[in-house]
């Protein structure tokens, strides 16, 4: 839910795709990191879930934007989560090659 009230900016079209980028382990997201996937919704589908969509640029990130709404309702969050599609890989990691990564991660590289 954001913090401050916000518009829905229909500027931003239906057929536009929002970008979210997902680490690995869910946590604070560094936009140079490996290990982070990419996925995209439209913002139709959004809208759809009563969400918000808007503009917030961003220093170095114009096109920062937010969709902004309660994502607590189970209908909202399964339709929102079924309605993404992978970017980056084009396919859902599997469960174990996220592990296998993460892990493979965390070893410090041999010299």
């Amino acid at each position: 839910m954001c913090q401050r009230a916000y518009e829905d900016d229909l500027s931003i079209g239906n057929d536009d795709r929002l970008f979210r980028r997902i680490h690995l382990t869910q946590n604070h997201c560094l936009a140079k990191d490996k290990a982070h996937k990419l996925m995209s919704l439209r913002p139709d589908t959004c809208r759809l879930f009563q969400q918000i969509v808007c503009i917030d640029a961003l220093p170095g990130d114009p096109s920062h934007g937010l969709v902004c709404g309660n994502k607590n309702n189970r209908r909202i969050l399964e339709g929102l989560r079924d309605s993404a599609l992978w970017v980056i890989p084009p396919e859902a990691p599997t469960f174990e090659s996220i592990q296998r990564e993460a892990r493979s991660r965390a070893k410090p590289e041999e010299t």
